[in-house]
């Protein structure tokens, strides 16, 4: 079994990190791949950089549709899925990149198990290990790999979509590495966690998680709308969650802002 694996990389704004990402993609060991990259009209020399690799990767120009940049990467990802030829799906993020063994790891692993989702855990610098919290209760969601750990078939994809809810403002904020792994996780429980470091993550200043420092009001507000995701979610197969004092306090804090 040797299946095509479409690797898509969404990119905004990235462009000093842009070849080490392009170039791990290239480089890998599996070679039966194809590298689709969504350009979401950057102003720095990102073009410049992708138009280089123009005769071994395939490039979209997407412009940007929403406010938030999580709404903008998830109808990246949506328009880019369509124009894939793969049977395996890996999301990377323009400033991260796959160690070189990455895409062989996804694949025989799809090949070996009847799985939907796989994510395997981030090298993260200055940081030896990627944490997985125990979660005191069912009903919230876990811990959330970055975007760039996230695999899965495409036929798959094609369910979890109906229940994105990009157009949706309550969620605005959430990223599609939250979407997907609330849906997996929680929802359907098909997936597999590969405890092997097969791509770094790097925790950029300018990235989508420097929106939202901890405990700020806008990192409240977010957690609100994780809640009301969540529970969306839920609502999909008949499960009522439970109203904690972490939802009540985000609601409040929300409204306040």
């Amino acid at each position: 079994m040797n299946p095509l694996v479409s690797i898509i990389i969404t990119n905004f704004n990235k462009e000093k990190y842009l070849e080490d990402c392009l170039e791990s993609c290239l480089n890998q060991t599996y070679k039966n791949f194809e590298i689709c990259i969504a350009d979401n009209d950057s102003t720095d020399g990102s073009l410049k950089i992708i138009k280089r690799y123009n005769k071994k990767i395939r490039i979209f120009n997407i412009k940007r549709k929403y406010k938030t940049g999580p709404q903008n990467q998830l109808f990246c990802i949506q328009n880019l899925i369509k124009k894939t030829k793969g049977k395996i799906i890996c999301l990377l993020d323009s400033d991260d990149f796959f160690y070189k063994n990455k895409i062989l790891e996804i694949a025989y692993t799809f090949n070996k198990g009847n799985i939907k989702f796989i994510f395997d855990e981030p090298c993260i610098r200055k940081q030896k290990k990627f944490i997985m919290r125990n979660k005191n209760s069912k009903h919230i969601w876990p811990t959330i790999f970055p975007t760039s750990s996230i695999s899965f078939l495409k036929k798959e994809y094609m369910s979890f979509n109906k229940l994105c809810f990009l157009k949706n403002k309550k969620f605005n904020n959430l990223a599609v590495d939250f979407r997907i792994q609330v849906y997996s996780m929680c929802i359907i429980k098909d997936y597999k966690i590969l405890k092997k470091r097969l791509t770094n993550y790097r925790q950029n200043p300018d990235g989508l998680e420097s929106n939202w420092k901890k405990y700020s009001l806008s990192w409240w507000k977010r957690r609100y709308q994780a809640h009301l995701y969540l529970k969306r979610l839920y609502q999909t197969i008949n499960i009522k969650v439970p109203i904690s004092i972490d939802f009540l306090l985000s609601k409040m804090l929300n409204h306040f802002k």
